[in-house]
């Protein structure tokens, strides 16, 4: 699973504790994140649960709306950003934080 192991890490987890909190074998979470085995859909979900993301982001899909050629041009920027924001590493997001408020503050 292309993103699992990556946000264990970004909560400091290791394998075993991530496997205690979602109701999973320890071992499936290494099979997990060396590809050697799937989780189930229902492991998935509890996985997405507990990381507070969609099933989408977990598995490296990002999802974007039919609908989005009838947004507005400002709403499809801020949902492009949104989508690469969330993708970023913590640096990264502290990175684009810092700069948000540093454009928000010399507006002022």
């Amino acid at each position: 699973m292309l993103r699992l192991k990556e946000l264990r890490l970004q909560e400091k987890m290791t394998q075993k504790e991530l496997a205690e909190k979602i109701g999973a074998a320890w071992y499936n979470i290494g099979d997990w994140e060396r590809g050697k085995s799937e989780p189930s859909i229902a492991d998935l979900i509890k996985i997405a649960d507990f990381f507070d993301c969609t099933v989408d982001h977990l598995i490296g899909r990002e999802h974007i709306p039919n609908d989005l050629f009838m947004l507005s041009e400002d709403v499809k920027k801020e949902k492009s950003l949104l989508l690469r924001y969330r993708a970023l590493d913590e640096a990264g997001k502290d990175f684009v934080q810092a700069c948000v408020l540093y454009a928000s503050e010399k507006q002022k």
